[in-house]
């Protein structure tokens, strides 16, 4: 199995005095002797990933789901209303509001400001752009936590691999803002061959700026980076061997802690344990069991999302499911064989 490394610092907790290695085994482990896998399923997500919208201002050169500036994708607004009242029935732990940019859909804030209002935690995924004051005060009463976008220390790197100037002083900015406002801010940092030299001072640049955590990961072959173009922005194993240099020796830090994650492990623990947790619902309306598959259990447009969740609540054990996860699980070292095309799972 895939390892999952996570930097938290010091855990005595768990016996590790530094750096947790934490295989799959461990996880499926933890979730069967908890018992937090019912035979049946989970009524509801633990967690829901809604993409409000594919538009986005900038066009990165990893985009796990090739979002755009000409990209319009979204549900129709009689549609997101009854969707966001379905998810608010089902009570799950964690709505997150993402993208695409998802500041670029109108009723951001209102379904933001809807979920809050019940008691669901809302956290939300950005980049920075489209911010003003009053997206500012509005997403900093309605959330604990989000994330921002951070791919290099300066403009000329992050702006490179974000496809658009100006980007780097909007993350920057948005940073800030909401850090003032007393938010937990986590940045993620995409490592690609144009900045995982630059992780170092990228985390010396948020310690700076009192993030929280910064994040990173193998990059996913997944939307945009797995077109042959895509390729090209892979980092060489010596560049990835200096960044997890780098980890370990900083594998004590706090401030801001680190984090790095294997990005498909999530596959398979999903086929280990079978129970799924995670929802996620694109801008068109399809449901997945993860964003790293297209690999669909139905579409919102065409039935309602508890009738879809009923059918992928034991998805990862659907033989057709377990068929296409299995087969990119023991695909992930051939750079020159692409993940899924689009599939409907019934």
């Amino acid at each position: 199995m895939q390892p999952v490394y996570t930097i938290f610092g010091n855990h005595k907790d768990r016996g590790r005095e530094d750096f947790s290695h934490f295989t799959g085994e461990d996880y499926v482990n933890e979730v069967m002797n908890a018992r937090l896998a019912p035979p049946e399923g989970l009524a509801a997500p633990l967690s829901i990933m809604w993409e409000l919208t594919s538009k986005c201002k900038n066009r990165c050169i990893y985009c796990y789901n090739d979002s755009s500036p000409d990209r319009l994708e979204q549900l129709s607004d009689k549609r997101m209303l009854s969707l966001a009242n379905e998810i608010i029935e089902m009570k799950p732990f964690n709505i997150c509001l993402t993208g695409g940019e998802p500041t670029e859909n109108s009723h951001y804030l209102d379904l933001m400001l809807l979920f809050a209002s019940y008691g669901l935690k809302v956290s939300t995924i950005l980049s920075g752009a489209n911010l003003n004051s009053k997206y500012i005060n509005i997403i900093s009463k309605c959330v604990d936590t989000l994330q921002i976008s951070l791919d290099g220390s300066c403009p000329e790197i992050h702006d490179s691999v974000r496809g658009r100037k100006g980007s780097f002083d909007e993350a920057i900015n948005a940073i800030r803002e909401f850090v003032e406002k007393g938010i937990d801010v986590r940045v993620s940092f995409a490592s690609t061959s144009r900045n995982i030299d630059d992780f170092k001072n990228t985390y010396d640049l948020c310690k700076e700026l009192r993030v929280t955590s910064l994040r990173t990961q193998r990059l996913a072959r997944v939307g945009r980076a797995k077109s042959k173009t895509g390729f090209s922005f892979y980092p060489s194993e010596e560049q990835i061997d200096n960044l997890e240099k780098f980890l370990y020796e900083n594998a004590k830090v706090r401030n801001p802690m680190i984090e790095y994650a294997e990005p498909y492990l999530h596959l398979t623990t999903g086929m280990d344990v079978g129970i799924t947790t995670l929802a996620r619902i694109t801008s068109s309306g399809d449901v997945g069991i993860s964003p790293y598959l297209e690999a669909y259990f139905g579409n919102v447009n065409e039935e309602p999302f508890q009738q879809i969740w009923n059918r992928m609540k034991k998805g990862w054990h659907n033989s057709q499911m377990y068929e296409i996860a299995s087969k990119v699980a023991m695909d992930l070292d051939n750079m020159e064989s692409p993940l899924e095309e689009k599939v409907y799972i019934r």
